[in-house]
C-alpha cells in the first residue's frame, strides 16, 4: 500500500507525567489502584479470573469477594481477553479484567484494546490502569508501558473516543519513572530528552512472550487514519500473519522524521480494518 504519511495527533506536556493527547488526558501517578476513584479500573488478570494476588488481590480485599465470583462465573479465559464485572464496594462502576500476559507471555497492546473499546461500549469516560503484567507474569516495567501507550495512542488517533482522562497507577517510583519516560517517547516523541531513546530503539522484542514475538513478522509501516466518514485504516507496508483479528503490539519508538519520533510504530499482530469495525459498534 501506498505510503501517505505518518499519523499523528495534537499533544502537549501539561506537567509532571501528566500529558495532552487529542481530547484525552493522560496521567501518571503513585498509589494503591484499590483505592482509585474512576468510572472504570482495569485489573491485571489471569487466565483464572481468580484473584488473589498482585492487583487482583488488593481489588477483592477492598471490593468486596462478589467482584472475583462474577469474574470467575465462565471459567478460564484466553490471553488477550478483557471482560468487566461490577465494582463492588470500589470507587468505580466497573472492573475491567484484562488477561494481558502469563508466564512472560505479553499480550498487553491487544488487551488494552479492548479495554478501551469495552469503555467506550459501557460508557466509561475515566480508567485507572496499573502496570499490566508486571507480577507474576514478569513482564518488565518498560515493555508494559510501552505497550499500554502505544495502545492508547492507536485507540485515540482512529477516532471516535470518548475516553477524556486514563491514568496509571503504579506501585513504586521507580515503575512511575519508566511509565512516565515511555509515555512521554510514545506521545511526545521525546524519547531523547528522557534518555529513552536508544533503549527503545534497541529493545526490539525483548520483555515480549514467545506468543507476541511469534506473531511479529516484520510489520513495518504506518496507518493511515480513517478518512471522515468512512470508517477504515490501513498498514502500510505490514507483512502480517497469525490472528487477523488481533490489534497491535507496537515497536521501536515511533516513525523517524527529521531526528524526531513522529509516533509508534506497529508491531504485533495488526488488524485495525477490525478494530474499526468492534469500534461502529460501540461508539
Amino acid at each position: 500500500l501506498e505510503r501517505r504519511g505518518e499519523p499523528m495527533l495534537p499533544t502537549s506536556l501539561l506537567g509532571p507525567g501528566e500529558f495532552q493527547l487529542g481530547p484525552l488526558r493522560v496521567r501518571c501517578r503513585l498509589g494503591d489502584i484499590a483505592e482509585a476513584e474512576a468510572d472504570g479500573i482495569v485489573n491485571s488478570a489471569n487466565d483464572e479470573m481468580k484473584m488473589r494476588s498482585g492487583v487482583g488481590d488488593a481489588l477483592r480485599r477492598r471490593g468486596g469477594q462478589v467482584i472475583e465470583d462474577e469474574a470467575m462465573r465462565d471459567g478460564r479465559r484466553a490471553l488477550g481477553d478483557c471482560i468487566p464485572t461490577q465494582a463492588g464496594a470500589l470507587r468505580c462502576q466497573r472492573v475491567l479484567h484484562a488477561v494481558s500476559a502469563w508466564k512472560e507471555a505479553s499480550c498487553i497492546v491487544r488487551t488494552c484494546q479492548r479495554a478501551f473499546l469495552l469503555a467506550e461500549e459501557l460508557g466509561l469516560r475515566t480508567l485507572a490502569i496499573p502496570a499490566l503484567g508486571t507480577g507474576y507474569a514478569r513482564v518488565s516495567p518498560e515493555s508494559s508501558a510501552y505497550a499500554c501507550a502505544s495502545a492508547l495512542y492507536w485507540h485515540v488517533l482512529l477516532g471516535g473516543s470518548r475516553l477524556r482522562e486514563v491514568t496509571f497507577v503504579l506501585y513504586d517510583e521507580q515503575t512511575l519513572q519508566i511509565f512516565v519516560e515511555e509515555l512521554s517517547g510514545v506521545i511526545l516523541g521525546d524519547v531523547d530528552a528522557h534518555g529513552a531513546g536508544a533503549e527503545v530503539g534497541s529493545r526490539g522484542d525483548a520483555g515480549l512472550g514467545d506468543e507476541d514475538a511469534a506473531q511479529i513478522h516484520g510489520v513495518a509501516g504506518d496507518v493511515e487514519a480513517p478518512a471522515a466518514g468512512r470508517g477504515e485504516a490501513r498498514v502500510a507496508g505490514a507483512g502480517v500473519e497469525g490472528d487477523q483479528g488481533g490489534l497491535a503490539e507496537q515497536e521501536g519508538g515511533g516513525l523517524a522524521e527529521g531526528g524526531r519520533v513522529a509516533g509508534p510504530a506497529v508491531r504485533d499482530v495488526v488488524s485495525l480494518e477490525q478494530a474499526m469495525g468492534d469500534r461502529k459498534s460501540v461508539v
